[in-house]
């Protein structure tokens, strides 16, 4: 688990040119806990991907009342280099890539 800072305000307009907030960070996708995602976000976010062709998308999933997963479906071939730009890219963290693909949520 990497722990990302979570920022008070969730402004739509400002993810398409800063990091989506989240406060945790797994390795198959993102749980993100006292957040609100919403419809617009996920369109959002999933705009960006398309426009800068990479091969993954963002599916919320809700599993309790609070809490949300954001599975990302990556392209086989390039599972390490698309997990390495959201990480570095999307959430500004860096970690060993190889063992993290390793881990289950």
């Amino acid at each position: 688990m990497v722990h990302i800072s979570n920022l008070k305000e969730f402004k739509t307009s400002d993810l398409l040119n800063f990091a989506p907030q989240a406060k945790f960070c797994y390795i198959n996708g993102v749980r993100a806990t006292e957040q609100f995602w919403s419809e617009e976000i996920f369109e959002i976010l999933n705009r960006k991907i398309t426009f800068q062709n990479l091969n993954y998308r963002l599916i919320k999933n809700n599993l309790g009342e609070n809490l949300i997963i954001i599975d990302l479906y990556l392209d086989k071939e390039n599972q390490i280099s698309l997990t390495n730009w959201l990480i570095d890219q999307q959430f500004g963290l860096q970690f060993n890539v190889i063992e993290a693909l390793s881990r289950k949520i």
